[in-house]
Order: structure tokens, then sequence, then C-alpha cells
């Protein structure tokens, strides 16, 4: 089954956020699919480059138990999600 949604921590290893969007969006499979990245790098500029790459939303870190099943449901919805506060 192909996910709807997939949610990429912008700093790990071996391939960073911004590599495995990359990767994702060169295969026919995920063309479409929602990639969200999860991130603690807010800042205006780092924003930027979040939405330049491609990604179809950003949450920030540290995730809040109030407001992530929220945010979840709206990208499921269909709606663009830049939660950065």
């Amino acid at each position: 089954n192909k996910p709807t949604m997939i949610l990429l921590d912008i700093h790990v290893t071996p391939y960073d956020g911004f590599q495995m969007l990359a990767m994702l969006r060169q295969s026919d499979q995920f063309s479409t699919t929602k990639i969200i990245a999860l991130t603690a790098s807010v800042m205006n500029e780092e924003v930027e480059q979040l939405r330049e790459a491609g990604f179809d939303g950003a949450i920030a870190k540290p995730l809040s138990i109030q407001t992530f099943p929220q945010l979840l449901k709206q990208v499921e919805n269909g709606e663009t999600v830049w939660h950065i506060s």
C-alpha cells in the first residue's frame, strides 16, 4: 500500500530530509504523496528552504501532543500545514 503522507525529520543520517525528499520525488510511486518536514529549524530562511525544496508542509519540533493529531488530520484532509510556531 502507498502511504498518503510521509513525515521526514530534516536532521537525520545517513540521508537528511532534503536528500530523502529528492529520492522520494524521483519515484513515481511517491510523486503525489504529501511529504511533511519535521524540524526544529524554524527560522524564516530555513522554512523558505523547505518550501523551495518541495515539501508539502512542515511541523516544528518539539511536537505537541495537543496539536499534532489535529495537524495530521488537516494534512489527511488535503490542507497545507506549515505549523512552525
